[in-house]
């Protein structure tokens, strides 16, 4: 058995870091665009959710480039940075696996 994962467990450990890392960046990126179109019902559903990224974001990005939109909500630059932000970690991790192997 010489699959990659069972000669080297550390590249499967980062591919499945990177993996959660890229969902949880398109999740991110979900969330700015419910906000950008969040009027009423549906921006009393994902407050919870602002609140909870707005809590494990970084004092300096929290609240930076957000903007109101025509459309009643408001687009979360500060989310869209944290999304990027994301995936260029998920993007390194992906080299440093890729080299383990």
């Amino acid at each position: 058995m010489s699959s990659a994962s069972h000669d080297n467990p550390g590249g499967a450990l980062l591919g499945a870091v990177a993996f959660a890392l890229r969902f949880a960046g398109w999740a991110v990126v979900a969330l700015v665009a419910a906000d950008v179109f969040a009027s009423g019902q549906l921006r009393a559903a994902i407050l919870p959710l602002n609140s909870a990224l707005s809590g494990i974001l970084p004092d300096a990005l929290d609240g930076v480039l957000v903007i109101q939109t025509p459309f009643g909500g408001a687009f979360r630059g500060d989310f869209a940075v944290f999304a990027i932000l994301l995936f260029i970690i998920d993007w390194a991790i992906c080299k440093v696996a890729a080299s383990l192997r």
